[in-house]
C-alpha cells in the first residue's frame, strides 16, 4: 500500500488559482484527489486490521468448546464489502469533480451552456446515488440471508449432533 501524494502546489499555481477560476479548480481537484488516495489507504489499513482482530477472535474461539467461529469469516466479508463500496463512492466522486471541470472548460465560454453541462453531470450523480443506494440495500439483504442461512444450518449441525 503505497500513498501517491503529490508535491505542495508551488506559489505561481497558487497565484495562479487566486486570480483564475480554472486553476483553482484544478488545484481543487489535486486536493481532492490526495484526500480519496488517503481515504482509500485508511480503509485498507482499516481492513487489515480487522482481519487481525477477527482472526484473534477466532483462534480464542476456537480454542474454547463454543462454537460460531464462522460468524467472524462473516463478519470480515461483509466489512470487505463494505470498505469496497466506499472506495467505490470515493472513485465516483472523482470522477463527477472531473466531469463538473472539464464540463466548465469546455464551455467557458459560454455560461448557460456551462451551467446546463454541469446541471446535467450533476443529476447523473443523483441518479448514481439512487443506483448506489439500491445496490447497498441488495448487499445488506444478500448478507442478512448468508448469516441467517449460516446460522441456520450450523444450528442444524448442532441438533444433529
Amino acid at each position: 500500500m503505497t500513498m501517491h501524494l503529490e508535491t505542495k502546489p508551488t506559489k505561481a499555481e497558487t497565484t495562479d488559482a487566486t486570480s483564475c477560476p480554472f486553476a483553482s479548480a484544478t488545484l481543487f481537484s489535486k486536493g481532492l484527489e490526495r484526500v480519496i488516495e488517503a481515504s482509500k489507504t485508511s480503509l485498507d489499513l482499516a481492513v487489515e486490521q480487522n482481519a487481525e482482530v477477527l482472526a484473534s477472535c477466532k483462534k480464542v474461539l476456537n480454542a474454547s468448546s463454543m462454537p460460531g467461529s464462522f460468524l467472524f469469516d462473516l463478519a470480515g466479508t461483509a466489512f470487505e464489502g463494505y470498505v469496497t463500496f466506499q472506495k467505490s463512492l470515493l472513485d465516483f466522486t472523482v470522477e463527477q469533480n472531473t466531469a463538473a471541470i472539464e464540463a466548465a472548460h469546455r464551455y467557458s465560454h459560454d455560461a448557460s451552456k456551462a451551467t446546463e453541462e454541469i446541471t446535467h453531470v450533476i443529476r447523473q450523480s443523483v441518479d448514481h446515488a439512487e443506483a448506489t443506494q439500491k445496490t447497498a440495500l441488495d448487499l445488506a439483504v444478500k448478507q442478512t440471508k448468508e448469516v441467517s442461512d449460516t446460522v441456520k444450518h450450523q444450528h442444524e449441525g448442532t441438533k444433529a449432533s
